[in-house]
């Protein structure tokens, strides 16, 4: 039994588990990437099986490799032909002024309906005109 490491970039690593488990059946070859060997962009993968089983699996994964960055470089290139055709317009929102309220007609008992909003007010104006007590001079005694 032979045990190898490689490195994969970070981003193909789910091409690769895809095909693990049928590496694992056809050559006998076991996978494993330690959680605590990552660096930066780059992956450690553990390969232990037959010499001659493991450079054959180490062939495929570089081959998965190079397809993933083809087609992860596809996509980039999709990606930029698309972004300036999106461009983002805001629209136009109408900010709508309140209605005012429509005064009820004018009848007799309209004299004695008493309007909630002005009750408010007199009291914020009442709040507002007590007076504060004078204070005394420095050496006067209360």
């Amino acid at each position: 039994m032979v045990k190898e490491t490689m490195n994969i970039p970070v981003h193909s690593r789910p091409q690769i588990l895809k095909h693990r488990n049928n590496w694992d059946r056809s050559y006998k070859v076991t996978l494993r990437f330690p959680k605590n060997e990552r660096f930066g962009e780059y992956q450690t993968i553990h390969l232990e099986g037959l010499q001659f089983n493991v450079s054959s699996v180490k062939r495929l994964i570089h081959i998965e490799v190079d397809k993933f960055n083809d087609s992860y470089r596809d996509y980039k290139k999709r990606k930029e032909r698309m972004t300036p055709t999106r461009k983002y317009v805001p629209k136009q929102v109408q900010v709508q002024e309140p209605k005012p309220k429509p005064k009820p007609k004018a009848t007799g008992f309209s004299i004695l309906a008493v309007d909630s909003d002005s009750e408010e007010e007199d009291d914020e104006v009442e709040e507002e005109v007590e007076e504060e007590q004078p204070l005394g001079n420095w050496g006067d005694e209360e």
